[in-house]
């Protein structure tokens, strides 16, 4: 049996293998942690999807993995399924039989949209009931790669595959002019070692990420500064006088929660700081709620998890959620949804 590595995520589609949590010959129990991967957002932890004893690790710290990626392989393996069929046989197990198939003349003539030519004279192995689904809903199998013995098509393969098949249609498919194509990161040409001694060392994907964003972001928004004084005397003593009563109840009242707090007001009387800009559509699109992004320095670099709603907690609340999102930050353990959604950033 094999471990296949499930859906990483909306706009996701690869990621580097941090760390390997097991060992040949360990015997893994059913949503055990296997292994880490670190995509561009986040550190995003696997677990098992049944329960067994390693027989292979089929892929190495550093490896770039994707969505149905084989990792592990099992013996004594139970039946556990990431992506079980709903198909309930409905006769001999002789039906189900892994069966050698050229794709049929029915499925190259569906009608597909674009410039799509279906792969010819393709042998698939695997089961009757997955090549009746493929006939009925017209998959091309020839484009699906299988993972199963002697590369069998299995129902793993044919689900990661639609999910693939569905997240490239959706995809938001933006149109630049010449002018509005953003000029990729600088590649140096010069060997720099001529000059002396040098160092080079990969770039992890939460860097690239980093250096990306930057990017874009001082290409497309526009930058203003703004240098201000404010007395913030009387909220220094405020916080002195109740810090204590906040670490009793295992928190943190720092000046960042309570500027998160007078924020909110302000986002209020000025809902233009609260909203986004679609250029393509010429809409601004003002957000009724308020979700706070807040930058946290890690040493992997600036990640920046959300705290939402925070218009509709108490200080307590938001001291509580800011501690524990910076500190899963630092230690790269902060979710993937704990990064999305913010409507405003500190």
């Amino acid at each position: 049996m094999e471990e296949t590595l499930p859906n990483l995520g909306d706009g996701i589609d690869s990621a580097n293998v941090l760390s390997i949590a097991v060992s040949v010959g360990d015997s893994i129990q059913k949503d055990q942690l296997i292994l880490e991967l670190e995509t561009d957002k986040a550190v995003a932890p696997i677990n098992s999807t049944r329960a067994g004893t390693v027989s292979e690790i089929l892929i190495n710290v550093g490896d770039t993995v994707k969505m149905g990626t084989p990792v592990l392989r099992f013996t004594g393996a139970d039946q556990g399924d990431s992506h079980p069929s709903k198909e309930t046989p409905k006769t001999s197990a002789s039906q189900n039989a892994p069966v050698k198939t050229q794709i049929s003349e029915e499925t190259k003539k569906i009608s597909y949209s674009g410039n799509y030519t279906p792969i010819n004279s393709t042998e698939c192995v695997t089961s009757p009931s997955i090549l009746r689904f493929s006939k009925r809903f017209g998959l091309d199998l020839g484009r699906v790669e299988g993972t199963g013995s002697g590369g069998r098509i299995t129902d793993t393969d044919v689900s990661a595959y639609i999910s693939f098949l569905q997240s490239t249609a959706f995809e938001k498919k933006e149109v630049h002019t010449a002018e509005q194509v953003t000029p990729s990161l600088q590649t140096y040409a010069t060997d720099f070692s001529e000059f002396g001694t040098v160092r080079v060392e990969p770039v992890s994907s939460l860097r690239k990420k980093i250096a990306s964003n930057l990017r874009n972001t001082w290409t497309n928004a526009p930058h203003v500064t703004q240098f201000d004084h404010a007395d913030i005397t009387a909220l220094m003593a405020l916080r002195k006088k109740y810090k204590s009563n906040y670490e009793k109840k295992q928190a943190s009242l720092t000046l960042t929660t309570l500027v998160i707090k007078a924020l909110i007001p302000a986002l209020r009387k000025y809902p233009q700081f609260n909203a986004s800009f679609d250029e393509g559509k010429g809409h601004i699109i003002y957000k009724d709620y308020i979700h706070m992004g807040v930058a946290v320095d890690t040493a992997s670099g600036l990640i920046v998890p959300v705290i939402k709603d925070v218009d509709k907690k108490t200080i307590l609340e938001i001291s509580t959620e800011l501690s524990d999102v910076a500190h899963r930050a630092r230690e790269r353990n902060v979710a993937l949804e704990d990064l999305k959604g913010s409507s405003f950033t500190l």
